[in-house]
């Protein structure tokens, strides 16, 4: 059935003339769903950080990536102590996840008490120790004592009141339907994305989690999974790239991990490492 759902989705893009409500506050794990003061649940929302002890994330080593965290009310699987949630995101370097608890409404004006425990990460170096983001940012969440929601903002504070640091909901809209209804074709123009000489590259997704794509004259064919507003992609085969010559089919624009905005006609992928986008649209 995979075999059949790829080749079929090769042969469609080879015959184009161009390829182209969470839980109320009151115990701990517990937040409020719909503070007074702004339009984002704390859980079920992407926030992004706008300030780390004051800085802006973009004037720090790392700063460009898509650094972002996430709350759920799911338990955090890494350790034995009962009681605790998830909390994870991107640091700029590394994936990471720790296992937090929050008491109180965090709409109310002194916020709500908050403590992680425990973390888990992926090992990817970051750079001088201290002067990456992915340190401001870990740091500020471990010594993190309270929540906030306030202004529209997500604001940890630390033992002494000091703001460690705020974060904004990021609004990425997915129409999963849509991403895998049809064809869709790089948009070079609106594109950031590396290759900026890539041919026409046009991409299919099919429910069972299998994708195929052109770019130039060379055909691809891999695996993909879409979880919420987070896309990765699990290696490619490329084929055909033997009749491209030197500089043609080489490139696949499509992110390893990226966070996804889609609707009927526009399709974004942004890669969390640089933050640049990958644009797609329906072919002409």
């Amino acid at each position: 059935m995979l075999l059949r759902s790829v080749a079929a989705a090769l042969v469609a893009l080879a015959a184009c003339a161009r390829p182209d409500a969470p839980p109320a506050a009151s115990t701990t794990v517990r937040a409020e769903a719909a503070p007074a003061d702004t339009t984002r649940p704390l859980l079920g929302t992407r926030w992004r950080p706008v300030a780390l002890d004051g800085d802006a994330p973009a004037s720090l080593p790392g700063g460009g990536a898509l650094l972002s965290v996430a709350l759920s009310d799911a338990p955090w699987g890494w350790t034995d102590e009962p009681g605790l949630a998830s909390l994870g995101g991107y640091d700029g370097c590394n994936e990471f996840s720790t296992g937090y608890t929050l008491t109180g409404d965090p709409a109310a004006p002194g916020g709500a008490a908050f403590r992680t425990r425990g973390w888990f990460s992926t090992t990817q170096a970051c750079g001088p120790r201290g002067e990456h983001v992915s340190d401001r940012l870990t740091a500020g969440i471990a010594a993190a004592r309270r929540l906030h929601l306030t202004g529209g903002h997500l604001v940890l504070t630390d033992s002494l009141g000091a703001e460690r640091a705020r974060f904004a909901p990021a609004a990425r809209p997915v129409d999963r339907a849509a991403v895998l209804s049809g064809r869709w074709r790089l948009d070079l123009a609106a594109s950031t994305v590396a290759g900026g000489a890539l041919g026409p590259q046009a991409v299919a997704f099919t429910s069972d989690s299998t994708f195929a794509a052109r770019s130039g004259c060379a055909t691809f064919a891999g695996r993909y999974a879409l979880d919420g507003d987070l896309f990765s992609l699990y290696g490619y085969d490329r084929y055909n790239a033997e009749a491209c010559g030197p500089d043609g089919g080489e490139g696949n624009a499509i992110p390893q991990r990226a966070e996804v905005e889609a609707d009927a006609d526009r399709l974004v992928l942004y890669d969390r490492r640089d933050g640049r986008r990958a644009v797609y649209v329906r072919p002409d």
